[in-house]
């Protein structure tokens, strides 16, 4: 009798297992959420986030303007930076462009983008890393799987990328769906690439007499941290509007 009952017992058990799995699952999935929007809050500047920063965007209008942004990219962005480094004395410390310029296009549009990051201009350009996973062996010959390593690096054209930088702009999403860490480093055969922020970030205070600082990653490189404003908290200007002249180059000094 006691066994039949033992046996009961483990058939109703066992097919619940998975169920409970499941339950556990997703009552936990809204707490990676609710974590984050606790730092959130917690962590936010009363003073808002740096007026260094400002954002020049492709928007609607500007698009509206212009067409597709395959056709006019790299010539109004050649433009733009000229315009912003025309005057020295009132031009930005460092300027990202967060854009994947990789394969020459039109010999005298590349040209164009080239000459402008020329005579002072502090240019950084975006790139993009390539994961694939890969079987590896470490220094005491045991074998693992590497799910971060690099396939390929795609950068901007050999010329463009002699007269500016480039940081990688990979985006890494966190269980709540944002955007809550990402990678300062990432190991690429015998180089180490540094991300797009970082190298922004590393260029600005080089030229503002600031000794850069490493933030604290772990082993992988990754870099968790928090938000420090509110969406739309820094300000935004249309590329459109900043070439037709309605926003000053001005409005960039430093």
């Amino acid at each position: 009798m006691k066994k039949n009952i033992k046996k009961s017992v483990l058939n109703i058990v066992f097919p619940l297992i998975p169920v409970m799995i499941l339950v556990v699952l997703t009552i936990m999935t809204p707490f990676f959420s609710m974590e984050g929007r606790l730092t959130d809050t917690l962590y936010k500047q009363l003073e808002g986030v740096s007026r260094n920063i400002k954002i020049i965007t492709v928007d609607e209008e500007t698009l509206e303007e212009y067409g597709s942004f395959a056709n006019w990219s790299r010539e109004k962005s050649a433009e733009l930076l000229k315009l912003l480094y025309a005057d020295g004395k009132n031009a930005p410390k460092v300027v990202g462009l967060d854009f994947l310029f990789v394969d020459e296009a039109e010999k005298e549009t590349d040209a164009l983008l080239v000459e402008a990051c020329k005579g002072g201009a502090d240019v950084v350009f975006a790139s993009n890393l390539v994961y694939r996973g890969a079987t590896k062996t470490d220094g005491n010959g045991n074998v693992y799987y590497d799910s971060w390593n690099v396939s390929m690096a795609e950068e901007p054209y050999d010329a463009l990328l002699e007269v500016s930088e480039a940081g990688f702009a990979n985006v890494y999403i966190a269980k709540d769906g944002c955007v809550r860490y990402t990678k300062l480093t990432q190991q690429y055969g015998e180089e180490t690439k540094y991300s797009f922020a970082y190298t922004l970030y590393k260029k600005y205070a080089e030229a503002s007499g600031i000794k850069p600082v490493m933030p604290k990653s772990d082993s992988r490189g990754i870099f968790t941290f928090f938000y420090s404003g509110v969406q739309g908290e820094y300000p935004h200007f249309s590329i459109k509007r900043v070439l037709n002249g309605e926003i000053p180059a001005q409005e960039f000094k430093d």
